[in-house]
C-alpha cells in the first residue's frame, strides 16, 4: 500500500517513503494508528511554517518508529525471545513450518502470530509456572463446546537445510499443566492432539473427574506422528458445561528433538 501525504513536495516524499515501509511491517491495528498519526500531522504541516514542518517531521518519525517497536515487542510477529523461530528459505528450498526447537512461556503477553486461540483462551498474567500462562477459562459459559489453542506449522523434516534431513532421535512435546475445578463431573476435558497427514491425532487427555490439581509436568513422545513430517500441536478444551470448571492452565510448552544416547559401544580392535 502506498500512503500519500498531501503537503509540501520534499516533506511528502520523506513521509511517503518512511510510512510506506513501516506500514507493511505491522498489523491492521497498528496501521490504523499510523493512519491517525498521518492525518493529524498532515493537517498541522499544511498550516505550518518551514521550521515547524521540520519539527513535525521529526515527531512523526519518532512516533512511527515507536509504533513499530511496540508492535514487535508485544508479539505482532514472534516476540524478541523467539527470533530463532521463523519461516525461511535455506539452499533455495522453502521449509514449511518453523524449525525445532519450539519453546513458549507466554512472556510476550499474548498469543502472537504462532498461536491461534479460540473463545475463552486468554493469557493470564497472574498465574503460571512462572507467570504468565495460557488459560482456558469457564467464562463466558459454554455448553457442548470444543475450543482450541493451536500452533502454526512445525517442520519435522529438515534439521537446518534441505539437504540435512532428520534421520534419528525422538520428538518430544512437554508442557506444564494446572487445573482448577468446580464440579468433578468427568465431562469436562483437555485433549492434546498433533496434526499430521491431514488429520488430528490424540496423544494425551485429561478430565475433571479427579478435581483440581497443581502444576504437573507432562512429557509426550510424538515421534511416530510427527517425525519426518510437517505438523501442528493443539490443546483442545471441551465438555458439556464450562461452568463445572474454573480453568485449564498451560505453561512452558517445549517441542524438541532429543537424540538417544549411544548403546552397546565396543572397544574391540582397540589396543
Amino acid at each position: 500500500m502506498q500512503i500519500t501525504l498531501t503537503t509540501h513536495t520534499t516533506h511528502a516524499t520523506i513521509f511517503n517513503v518512511l510510512l510506506s515501509s513501516i506500514y507493511k511491517r505491522v498489523s491492521w491495528d497498528y496501521q490504523k494508528v499510523l493512519l491517525f498519526i498521518l492525518l493529524i500531522m498532515s493537517i498541522l504541516i499544511n498550516q505550518a511554517s518551514r521550521c515547524q514542518r521540520i519539527i513535525y517531521a521529526v515527531i512523526l518519525s519518532v512516533l512511527s518508529i515507536a509504533v513499530v517497536s511496540q508492535s514487535v515487542l508485544i508479539g505482532e510477529g514472534f516476540s524478541k525471545k523467539k527470533e530463532h523461530i521463523s519461516y525461511k528459505t535455506i539452499d533455495g528450498f522453502f521449509l514449511s513450518g518453523i524449525q525445532l526447537p519450539v519453546f513458549e512461556d507466554w512472556s510476550s503477553g499474548n498469543f502472537g502470530t504462532f498461536w491461534t486461540a479460540d473463545q475463552n483462551w486468554v493469557i493470564n498474567g497472574q498465574v503460571g509456572n512462572i507467570s504468565p500462562s495460557a488459560e482456558f477459562t469457564w467464562n463466558p459459559v459454554l455448553q457442548n463446546y470444543q475450543q482450541a489453542l493451536t500452533s502454526d506449522s512445525i517442520n519435522g523434516i529438515y534439521c537446518d537445510s534441505a539437504s540435512n534431513i532428520y534421520i534419528d532421535g525422538e520428538f518430544i512435546l512437554s508442557f506444564d499443566l494446572k487445573h482448577d475445578n468446580v464440579n468433578s463431573t468427568g465431562a469436562e476435558y483437555l485433549l492434546v492432539e498433533v496434526w499430521s497427514d491431514d488429520q488430528w491425532n490424540l496423544v494425551w487427555q485429561f478430565s475433571n473427574a479427579a478435581g483440581s490439581f497443581g502444576w504437573d509436568h507432562v512429557e509426550i513422545d510424538i515421534t511416530d506422528i510427527a517425525f519426518g513430517k510437517v505438523f501442528k500441536v493443539r490443546f483442545l478444551a471441551g465438555g458439556d458445561d464450562s461452568s463445572d470448571i474454573l480453568s485449564w492452565f498451560i505453561d512452558n510448552i517445549m517441542i524438541e528433538r532429543r537424540c538417544l544416547p549411544a548403546r552397546e559401544l565396543s572397544s574391540a580392535g582397540v589396543s
